[in-house]
Formats: structure tokens, C-alpha cells, sequence
């Protein structure tokens, strides 16, 4: 029997305490600092998941695997307009245009020029650079692509121009560049003046101007350069259970220093506020439940307001109930009026100052009065018109005696 009670007692305890983990496929390209971050968020999200971690070659690869409900959560550049079925969690970090450019390309007049005749890699198809310049020269911005030429691969090209999204430059990536420069689309002074960039980013909403410091990159950055960065977003498929997001978003939020560490640049745009329209994926119920989470409710962020309107509820609902009495006063009054003079009438025929029949005559007439009162001005029947009435019948009553005395005597 102990021992019965003894393996109930454990099976409890593995019900309460011995949850089953819910599992979660995380997914990400190859390339940094998307790889970085991921081998980041893989024990972090392990402690509380079953979690399993793919890698991909591509975003177009990654994006499909999203959709088929291969991968769960996912880190990936922020696609150039929305995609039913995918829901963003958080910001993570941004990636950054590298124009790299040979030194006697730098001082080309503007991007339309630099590409011209040229060979240019804008990165895999499907990625943000690639699309990029295709776009650009679909739209007249850049030369057509008959007038120069996009590489889907640089291994056995030599490109003279790359157009690159991508993260901070590694030392190991600077040591392959030499007699190479970065290219600024732009003045920096022009920034909040109109600049190119600018342009560009109203037209793409995605992207956003990007300042790259001077001497970030040495040589590479003699000047400071003016670019463009589209930001890698922590994203979901839109089917993923609301409390798996919201776990996710907690998770990562809470481990923004092990995150930072492995690329500064995520700091500002983690913690940088979520406005509406600033992503062209919508938030995930679960990503929006955790950033709300110290929102004060609907009565804390107008209780102000609500005390306001109940003030004057109660002042109004007083003014009424006041106004609704002075009004049932008034209307007493009228028929105190009418209760006088059948008080009148009954004095007068008590002292033989009115005859019987003139007693009964204007009694009648009295209650006539008061009674089409009642109904035309719709007093209520309350206390003064039955205490009216009864006495108004009193006295006719005994005006009616009085009449008949008159009459015996009188025969």
C-alpha cells in the first residue's frame, strides 16, 4: 500500500512538475552576423524549448521554409513589402550598404555613374542588394541593364562595383580589400536636407539612412560615408501559438547584452521603439503582447477622464433629479390651489354664506378642472390629486345633504 501511495506521489509531481517542452526550429542565413546571432539565441531559447537550428544558403530559401511551417522563428532581413503568412517579433540589428569600389572609381559623380559599364554584385538574387539594383534600374534611377552588368555570383568575375548588405566589415574581410574604398551615396551634410538616401528610403520602406564614421574601416573610410541599412528582424510564421511569441520575444529581450556583444550595432535598434508602419511585416500577437506588457490598462491611462465624465454623470443625473422635483413641486402646488378652494366651498356651505346647489356646481367644475390637468399636462396622480379628490367628494356629499335638508324643510 506504501509503495502504491509512494509511485501516486511521483506521478503527481511528473504531472506538476515535469511539463513538456514545446519544440521550436530556428532558422538563419549562413552569413554574419545573422550566423552570430544565431548561435547566440540557440541556448538561450534551448532552456525553455525543445529547439532544433537550420541554416540556410539564401533568404529566398529561408523565407519559403517559413512559410511551409518548417521554421518556427527566424532571423532575416526585412522583406521589401509584406508577406502573408510571416509576422515580426523585434527588430534585431541593421544591415549596412557596403558600396566597395576601387580608389580610381571613388570620385564618381553618383551611383547612375558608377555602374555604368560596369560589373556589379549586389549579392545573391533574392537578397536586398540584388533587388536593390534591379529595382533601381527598372525605375530609372540606375542605368538599364543592358548598360551594365549584374553578377548573380562573383567567383570566377571580376566585379568592379559590390553593392552589399551586410554587417560591420571583420578585420578578415578588410585584409581582402586592398586599393578598395567605400563609396558615400552622398554628403553627409545633405542628411535631413533632401539627400539621395533619403529619396530612396521614402521609396523603400525598409531602408533607412545609415552613417558609417569615418576611420570605422581605416583606409576604407577616409571620410565619413552615407549609406543605406535595411534591418534584420527576429520573425515568425503567423501561425506560431501567441505564448511561443511571447516566450521568444521575453527570451531574446532579456539577453540584449550577450546579443550586443556579439554585434554592437543591435543595442539601439532593439531597444529602439516599435512605431506603427515602421515594419512591413505585422507585429505577432504574442511579440505585441510583450512589448505591452507594462502598458497601463485602458482605466489606469484614463482614469483622469473617466473621473471627469463620472463627475458629470453624477452632477447632471443631480440637476435632473433636482429639476424633475421643482417641476412635480410645481405641478403639487397647481393642485393645492384647487384643494383651497374646495376648502373655500365647504366653509362658505357651512355657514350658509353658499347655497347647496352652487356648492355642488362648482365642486364639479373643480374636479372637472383638475382632472383635465392630470391628463393634459400628465401630472402624476400621486398624494395631492387622491387627497383632492376625496375631499372634493366629502364635500359634495355634503352639499347633497345640505340640499336635501333645504328641500324638507322647505315642504
Amino acid at each position: 500500500m506504501k509503495r502504491q501511495l509512494g509511485l501516486l506521489f511521483l506521478a503527481l509531481l511528473c504531472l506538476g512538475g515535469c511539463r513538456q517542452r514545446a519544440e521550436l526550429t530556428l532558422g538563419w542565413v549562413s552569413v554574419e552576423p545573422a550566423a552570430g546571432m544565431a548561435r547566440t539565441l540557440e541556448p538561450i531559447l534551448a532552456h525553455e524549448f525543445s529547439l532544433s537550428g537550420r541554416a540556410f544558403a539564401d533568404v529566398v530559401e529561408l523565407q519559403q521554409a517559413l512559410l511551409n511551417g518548417e521554421v518556427d522563428v527566424a532571423i532575416m532581413e526585412q522583406p521589401h513589402q509584406p508577406v502573408a503568412g510571416l509576422s515580426a517579433l523585434m527588430p534585431l540589428f541593421p544591415n549596412l550598404l557596403h558600396v566597395l569600389v576601387p580608389a580610381e572609381l571613388a570620385g564618381a559623380r553618383d551611383l547612375a555613374e558608377l555602374v555604368k559599364k560596369r560589373l556589379v554584385y549586389g549579392g545573391p538574387p533574392g537578397s536586398s542588394g540584388y533587388r536593390l539594383v534591379m529595382d533601381l534600374s527598372n525605375r530609372g534611377i540606375l542605368p538599364p541593364l543592358s548598360q551594365f552588368q549584374l553578377l548573380e555570383t562573383p567567383l570566377g568575375q571580376s566585379p568592379e562595383v559590390y553593392l552589399i548588405f551586410g554587417g560591420l566589415l571583420s578585420d578578415d574581410a578588410l585584409s581582402r580589400l586592398p586599393g578598395y574604398r567605400l563609396y558615400s551615396l552622398g554628403e553627409v551634410s545633405e542628411l535631413g536636407r533632401g539627400a539621395w538616401v533619403e529619396g530612396v528610403a521614402l521609396r523603400y520602406l525598409h531602408l533607412d539612412p545609415f552613417v558609417i564614421p569615418q576611420g570605422l574601416y581605416g583606409e576604407l573610410s577616409q571620410q565619413p560615408v552615407l549609406t543605406l541599412a535595411v534591418t534584420s528582424l527576429l520573425v515568425a510564421r503567423s501561425g506560431l501559438a501567441v505564448e511561443t511569441a511571447y516566450d521568444v520575444s521575453r527570451l531574446t529581450r532579456q539577453q540584449l547584452a550577450r546579443l550586443e556583444a556579439v554585434y554592437p550595432l543591435a543595442r539601439d535598434t532593439m531597444l529602439q521603439p516599435i512605431r506603427d508602419g515602421q515594419l512591413n511585416l505585422a507585429l505577432h500577437p504574442g511579440a505585441r503582447r510583450y512589448l505591452e506588457r507594462d502598458a497601463p490598462s485602458f482605466l489606469e491611462r484614463y482614469a483622469e477622464l473617466l473621473a471627469l465624465l463620472v463627475t458629470l454623470l453624477i452632477a447632471v443625473t443631480s440637476a435632473a433629479v433636482a429639476l424633475l422635483r421643482m417641476r412635480r413641486q410645481a405641478r403639487k402646488d397647481r393642485i393645492d390651489v384647487y384643494l383651497a378652494e374646495v376648502l373655500r366651498v365647504r366653509a362658505d356651505l357651512r355657514n350658509g354664506s353658499l347655497p347647496a346647489p352652487q356648492a355642488m356646481s362648482e365642486l364639479s367644475e373643480l374636479q372637472a378642472t383638475v382632472t383635465r390637468l392630470v391628463v393634459d399636462e400628465r401630472i402624476e396622480a400621486d398624494s395631492s390629486f387622491v387627497g383632492f379628490l376625496s375631499l372634493s367628494n366629502q364635500v359634495l356629499a355634503e352639499a347633497g345633504r345640505a340640499g336635501q335638508s333645504t328641500s324638507t324643510r322647505s315642504s
